[in-house]
């Protein structure tokens, strides 16, 4: 027996020594982290707290978290207690095995003695006993020992009573320490939360509110290490009062083993193996799920730990120096811009004063309009232009593919699974536990990145939104020194007593208070990009944090998992889908070949045996605008009456660039210029802009253009008249034969234009003569000349019909309407350039739509401006004449700031 109790003081008095010695050293070290941390905290301003630096010390503090706990509770194949508690069972085998199995001893006389209240058999067997010892007496010799023998089953009975009754009791203490140890990770987690989400996901950082948390884990920390020692010196006494006991009990029993009173069954072999087994493999797995729960525990700290570290590592970057000095940038601008606003209101006083002196001096005016221009153009007011933008915006994208580093650098999983598990199973499970990249990379980063990439986006516009304020500056300044010199050089332009003095003080006052929105604009910009940017890290941590919880891991998993086999049993389908798709296109694709051929035929024979309708759109509200317009004009200032006039333009800020039609007549010149027949003709709308697209392709050309207007020639009757009149417009030798009309237009190089080609028609019958003697001179002066005509698309229609007009020249472009955001952009561009802002006015049905009502002033403008827009898009149906005319329609008034607009 004494072997026995010294085996549960020693050798699984080790076991529990060794628990609480981890139990210790958990509480060692924890205390120590936390007391670290908080004497960090120490040296941070709690009235002006560095919020860098104090995301700097808890990323520190989350990184010794994470060291000691993934290698504190780490869970192998056969972990440490469980090989303590083994060896523990292998001492007691090898002592149980040393015992004997039986031995034998007299049998006392108390034994032999029947008493009352004893069972019937148990009297008659003690009878017999004490019959038996009574003829041993009798036959022994004098002197003779005489006693009756039992066989007593001491190992399996020490077993019995020493271990299967004594040890549950004594098994109790490491049940205690390693529910002491599991209660007290549970508190240092939710602990770890608590400050963390005082931390992490909190703008306003309380550093009071965290100094008590830490300090508070500190003392714990404290208190709990003395209560492990008491435990610890308690322990011994504790097993050597439980082995007393039972040694007493055994004591006071011993005298009925071997006897039919001492129960001898219950202490055979094979029963007492089995209780034994049956014992140590429910120990083993208790302790098993004890671990467990240390290990799941461990790593829902660890995964906590991990979104944390993702959530300050976050808020570390949006608060670090180099987004600071992205935002300080855009205010330096800010002021810079202040330092403009006085420069230019100096150069206006400047001119204001000179302007009667230097009326007649054009290139004062010049030379100031150039000053202002020059001041706005500076390369430092623009944030794209000195990498302000392209800084902002990589910081923003490193914070972007920090967090997803961050996230591809995890490992650790969350458990979610209820009840007891066998290990085996939990492994191969993917309902018991989750992987934090998995859960994140599902959904939630996702998320991030699209909100990440719209805050860029809109910083972008933001950005193109004041350049192109700026830019539009320079443009207002310009037109604005321009119509003053205009006005100066032509008096009687000016009406309604508008004198230079009040035009040169609005462009002044325009562009002013254009300098003060922009300036309000970048204070807006820098306070957004500060203000999103938290929100948008706001709205990422409080997703990351809701992972803490294992309710929403676990809806989180599942919908992952869900998701999978979706995608997995998806992927025949696509792969069938596509193959149909890829056939469709191809069956399609020749189909449509099939078609165009069929197509192609039928409008040869129509063109060979009938003659196709042309359909002539007219607009009947186009004689209505033409009424209204003159009354309106008249009542527009000076300088928006130049900026919408119908006149042709060469180029500059206000020209809508027509690429397209501007390639191809590059094209055609280059045939020209290799020798090549390269007659050309251009058809468009009246109004399209065809003088324009001349004006702007023939700007600069090294061969001299000619412009001859067909619109001059109505009076013109026989065709020696015609080609005289050609003559003195090419200044050439007044000539009536064509041979040596064309001998001397060979003679040198040079660009003629033709414009309506359709007043060419003299005004009698068979009045074609003209046109064919015209395209018989540009077919032999082709080489020399390069000729350019240009038609009315109804006209070129009806000639085409007439004399197959089309055969005569080598190419033909056809001026394409405008698309309806071209013609919103070039109405906008040019209103930009007069500096007046744009309000549009409510329709009676407007004001009684209740929709409307509901909306805020600018969404009432914007629906109010689309409304107008699409009114003015199906008017002008791409005719820009049509649009400016009804844009000046519109117009209601103009006063110092707004111009109002309504249908």
């Amino acid at each position: 027996m004494a072997s026995i109790v010294q085996l549960y003081h020693h050798s699984f008095g080790m076991v529990v020594d060794q628990k609480i010695a981890d139990v210790g050293q958990l509480l060692e070290q924890i205390g120590f982290i936390y007391d670290d941390y908080l004497r960090q905290m120490e040296h941070i301003d709690a009235e002006n707290v560095d919020v860098y630096a104090l995301l700097d010390i808890h990323g520190q503090f989350l990184n010794k978290i994470q060291e000691y706990n993934k290698k504190s509770f780490l869970l192998v194949e056969e972990f440490d207690a469980q090989k303590r508690l083994n060896q523990f069972y292998d001492d007691r085998d090898a002592l149980f095995l040393s015992l004997s199995k039986n031995i034998w001893d007299d049998e006392k006389e108390e034994n032999r003695r029947a008493h009352k209240n004893e069972a019937t058999f148990t009297k008659i067997i003690k009878s017999f006993k004490q019959l038996r010892f009574k003829i041993q007496m009798r036959l022994a010799k004098k002197n003779a020992p005489v006693s009756i023998k039992k066989r007593i089953p001491l190992r399996y009975y020490l077993v019995n009573e020493l271990y299967l009754n004594v040890f549950p009791d004594i098994w109790l203490l490491y049940k205690q320490i390693i529910l002491i140890e599991i209660e007290w990770l549970i508190y240092f987690k939710q602990s770890f939360s608590q400050l963390n989400n005082n931390i992490g996901l909190n703008q306003n950082f309380d550093l009071q509110a965290c100094k008590l948390i830490i300090k508070e884990v500190v003392d714990k920390c404290s208190e709990a290490k003395l209560d492990v020692q008491r435990f610890k010196a308690e322990k011994s006494n504790t097993i050597a009062k439980i082995c007393a006991l039972t040694i007493k009990s055994i004591e006071d029993e011993y005298h009925k083993l071997g006897t039919y009173e001492g129960r001898h069954l219950k202490y055979m072999r094979w029963f007492t193996d089995r209780n034994l087994k049956k014992r140590s493999t429910l120990q083993k797995r208790q302790l098993l799920a004890w671990e467990i729960s240390l290990f799941g525990i461990s790593e829902d700290w660890c995964f906590d730990g991990d979104l944390y570290h993702i959530i300050n590592k976050t808020l570390a970057a949006c608060r670090s120096k180099s987004i600071t000095v992205s935002t300080d940038s855009i205010g330096k601008v800010s002021e810079q811009l202040q330092e403009v606003k006085e420069k230019v209101h100096s150069i206006y006083h400047f001119t204001g004063s000179q302007l009667q002196t230097q009326s007649k001096n054009k290139n004062f005016l010049l030379h100031q309009s150039q000053q202002v221009s020059d001041i706005l153009s500076m390369q430092k007011h623009y944030l794209s232009k000195v990498n302000h933008t392209q800084r902002l915006l990589y910081v923003l994208s490193e914070i972007q593919q920090l967090v997803i580093s961050e996230v591809d650098r995890t490992k650790d999983k969350r458990m979610i699974f209820s009840g007891e598990k066998e290990w085996d199973q939990m492994q191969l499970s993917h309902l018991t536990d989750v992987y934090l990249r998995e859960l994140i990379q599902f959904e939630i980063l996702p998320s991030f990145s699209t909100q990440m990439d719209a805050f860029k986006q809109i910083i972008l516009l933001k950005i193109a939104s004041y350049e192109n304020e700026i830019l539009n500056l320079i443009h207002i300044s310009a037109y604005n020194f321009e119509t003053v010199s205009s006005l100066l050089e032509n008096p009687e332009k000016g009406r309604g007593g508008e004198d230079v003095a009040s035009l040169l003080k609005d462009g002044e006052t325009k562009v002013l208070n254009k300098l003060d929105e922009i300036i309000k604009q970048l204070a807006s910009l820098k306070e957004m990009v500060e203000e999103e940017l938290l929100q948008v890290v706001g709205f990422f941590g409080e997703a990351l944090s809701e992972l803490t919880e294992n309710e929403k891991v676990g809806e989180l998993n599942v919908r992952l998992l869900k998701a999978k086999a979706i995608r997995k049993t998806t992927h025949f389908k696509d792969l069938i889908v596509g193959k149909f798709q890829q056939l469709s296109v191809t069956g399609l694709a020749k189909w449509s070949v099939l078609i165009s051929k069929g197509f192609k035929i039928t409008k040869q024979l129509t063109k060979i045996y009938s003659q196709e309708e042309v359909q002539a759109q007219i607009n009947n509200e186009i004689s209505v605008f033409l009424s209204e317009i003159a009354n309106s004009t008249e009542k527009l200032p000076f300088l928006y009456q130049r900026l919408f006039k119908l006149d042709p333009i060469d180029g500059g800020y206000l020209y809508f660039k027509r690429s397209a039609e501007i390639g191809d007549f590059e094209y055609v010149y280059l045939n020209w210029l290799k020798g090549r027949f390269a007659t050309l003709a251009i058809t468009a709308e009246k109004g399209a802009g065809i003088t324009s697209v001349l004006n702007f392709v023939l700007k600069g050309r090294d061969i001299p253009a000619t412009i001859i207007n067909f619109q001059d020639f109505n009076k013109i009757y026989r065709q020696d008249e015609f080609i005289f009149t050609l003559s003195e417009i090419l200044d050439l030798t007044p000539l009536n034969e064509v041979d040596l009309f064309i001998e001397e237009l060979n003679s040198k190089k040079g660009i003629i234009v033709l414009e309506g080609l359709q007043f060419a028609y003299l005004k009698k019958v068979d009045g074609f003569e003209t046109l064919k003697l015209l395209f018989e001179i540009m077919s032999k002066t082709n080489k020399s000349i390069f000729w350019v005509c240009t038609c009315t698309i109804h006209a070129w229609n009806y000639l085409n019909k007439a004399i197959s007009i089309e055969e005569y020249f080598g190419h033909v472009i056809t001026l394409g309407d405008f698309s309806n955001d071209d013609m919103v952009d070039i109405v906008k561009k040019r209103h930009q350039v007069s500096g007046y802002d744009l309000v549009f006015l409510k329709s009676k049905a407007d004001v009684q739509n209740k929709k409307m009502s509901k909306l805020s002033t600018s969404e009432v403008q914007l629906a109010l401006e689309k409304q107008y827009f699409d009114v003015l898009n199906s008017l002008a149906k791409g005719n820009l004449s049509v649009a400016l005319i009804f844009w000046l329609r519109s117009i209601k008034r103009i006063e110092k700031t707004p111009c109002l607009l309504a249908l």
